[in-house]
């Protein structure tokens, strides 16, 4: 399921996000905070079942 999650940071102030995607946001978008206005609704995926089950 996809969901919005009004209570996440923005990415450019989210540090797990920039722990792991701050390098590949520079180079594709030229900064975090491009990147964070562009794509400015966070969304959380939650999986509801996996095949097989």
């Amino acid at each position: 399921m996809l969901t919005t999650d009004p209570d996440a940071p923005p990415a450019d102030r989210n540090p797990g996000y920039l722990a792991k995607y701050s390098d590949w946001a520079k180079n594709v978008f030229g900064s975090v905070e491009r990147f964070a206005t562009l794509y400015s609704v966070p969304l959380r995926f939650r999986v509801e079942r996996t095949r097989g089950q």
